[in-house]
C-alpha cells in the first residue's frame, strides 16, 4: 500500500523516493519499499537517475570559485 503522498506518482518518482528514504536510514529497507509499493527490481530500474540526481546535486552544493 502506498502512502498518500506517493500514491499518485509514477514508478521513477516513487522509487526516487525510497532511495533517498533508504540513504537515510529512516526505516527497514522491507518496510520501505511496502510503503511505496516498489520492488527491487524497480529500484534498481531507477538506480542509475538517482545517482546522476546526486553527483548533479552535490556539484551545485559546491561553492563557487572566488575570483582571483
Amino acid at each position: 500500500m502506498s502512502t498518500l503522498i506517493s500514491a499518485n506518482l509514477s514508478v521513477e518518482d516513487r522509487a526516487y523516493i525510497v532511495l533517498y528514504a533508504l540513504q537515510l536510514g529512516q526505516a527497514s529497507r522491507p518496510a520501505i519499499l511496502a510503503a511505496h509499493s516498489l520492488t527491487e527490481a524497480d529500484l534498481q530500474l531507477h538506480r542509475a537517475g538517482w545517482e546522476e540526481l546526486q553527483a548533479h546535486h552535490a556539484d551545485r552544493a559546491r561553492p563557487l570559485p572566488r575570483p582571483e
